[in-house]
């Protein structure tokens, strides 16, 4: 029914789904855990390295045991894009996702979102903006604020060169957010001049000069550079 909230799972549904990875061995739910840290489709390669075994291994495990064998994920193919191969696979339905994410504590959350962003960084070494947006989740998610700003302004930076504006604007106002807690500093100040410089020029291509938050971007980027 329409009210039907699926924040909460029903015992029914959430029982069926406790049983089904209840049947994994520990190896193969951990596997699975970190999957669910990368989200709804993961990738082989960087499960792997996160959970510390061969990717050819981490495959062969997704793929004929979890796969073939339990039905809760499914292969989505193998890309390149200029880099080493990435084999990706997706869970076959969130709830098996959402799960397994929400069986985990915050601590290892936090951990794992933040060796799965160090595993991202690896894999697409030279091409990071390509995984910009996924390495400000994870690096947020892990409280690593520094390193999730300055992906937030890759992210951004990267929408601009493809005229995604509204999706620039997000990005570099979510950075903003979070360094408004930091202390004043002259890190700080630099970061605020780029985020504010990239959020007026998205805005200008969004909203024009006149608008009020194009002009109260430049100014606060002024204020950031002592002008």
């Amino acid at each position: 029914p329409a009210a039907l909230d699926w924040g909460t799972l029903p015992a029914r549904v959430e029982g069926v789904i406790e049983a089904r990875i209840g049947r994994l061995p520990p190896a193969l739910r951990e596997l699975l855990q970190a999957a669910s840290v990368e989200g709804e489709e993961f990738t082989a390669e960087v499960i792997a390295q996160v959970q510390m075994l061969s990717a050819r291994e981490v495959v062969r495990l997704l793929s004929a045991e979890l796969d073939r064998g339990h039905r809760l994920v499914s292969a989505q193919g193998i890309a390149s894009g200029g880099g080493p191969p990435i084999t990706r696979y997706r869970f076959r339905h969130y709830l098996f996702q959402d799960y397994l994410y929400t069986s985990l504590d915050g601590a290892e959350r936090a951990y794992l979102h933040a060796a799965v962003a160090e595993a991202l960084e690896a894999l697409y070494a030279g091409r990071r903006e390509l995984v910009a947006v996924q390495l400000a989740r994870h690096y947020e998610a892990a409280g690593r604020d520094e390193q999730a700003v300055d992906a937030l302004l890759l992210a951004g930076e990267r929408a601009i060169d493809l005229a995604a504006e509204t999706e620039a604007i997000v990005h570099f106002e979510r950075g903003l957010q979070l360094i408004a807690a930091w202390p004043d500093s002259q890190e700080r100040r630099q970061r605020e001049l780029a985020l504010q410089v990239g959020l007026g020029n998205s805005l200008v291509r969004v909203r024009g000069y006149s608008a009020a938050e194009t002009g109260a971007a430049y100014a606060r980027a002024a204020l950031s550079c002592g002008m």
